[in-house]
Formats: C-alpha cells, structure tokens, sequence
C-alpha cells in the first residue's frame, strides 16, 4: 500500500524496514534504531537499472541497507515487493550488510517520492 507523499522523481521507494515490518506476512528482523549523529556517511548506489540502494556507513565502520528505491517505469508496487524478496540476499552480500543488523532511520511505511 502506497502513502500519500511528494513526489520529486519517478521512482517508487520501498524501505527496507517496510518489506520485513510483518506487513503482508514479513517477519520482522533485529532493527535498531541509531541517533543520526552516528551516520558518518549516507549514498546511493544503482544495483541494477530502476533499483537504487541508499546505503550508510556508521562511525564504527560498519555498513548498513538505509532504504531500497525502484523506478516506476520499471517496477509497479508488486514487482517491486518480489524483487526484494528475491534479491534480499544478494543486495546484502554485495553490500556486506548482515541483514540483521541492519539500521534504518526511514518510517516502516511505503511512500512514493
């Protein structure tokens, strides 16, 4: 389900968090929620083309998955959820993101941009 929101680009964002928040039957996983003052680095990555991946590097060194984007123009919302869900895995080890330590500061809800 997609929330009312400004929308500055074609692309869908589905955050990470959202995709395992135990809507549509994801279960959810160890998120924790870290002060922004820890971030020492935030950018975003084109995985593939129309998936775009913000990833951010805290002040420990360790890296973490902030949020997952897909182009409209590629992905419709279903697309999209069964791309992550086949993706998951891959996107983190890529990343060298361990998938339950993953932090994310984004809402648990799916909005477009």
């Amino acid at each position: 389900m997609l929330t009312a929101g400004s929308r500055v680009d074609d692309n869908l964002n589905v955050d990470a968090v959202s995709l395992q928040s135990g809507e549509d039957g994801y279960k959810p996983r160890g998120t924790i929620p870290l002060p922004s003052n820890q971030v020492q680095a935030e950018w975003i990555e084109q995985y593939e083309p129309g998936v775009y991946i913000t990833l951010t590097t805290l002040r420990d060194g360790t890296r973490d998955l902030k949020r997952v984007r897909f182009s409209r123009r590629r992905f419709g919302e279903h697309q999209a959820e069964n791309w992550w869900n086949e993706n998951r895995e891959k996107v983190y080890e890529r990343y060298n993101v361990k998938s339950s330590e993953r932090v994310s500061s984004a809402a648990s809800t799916r909005s477009a941009y």
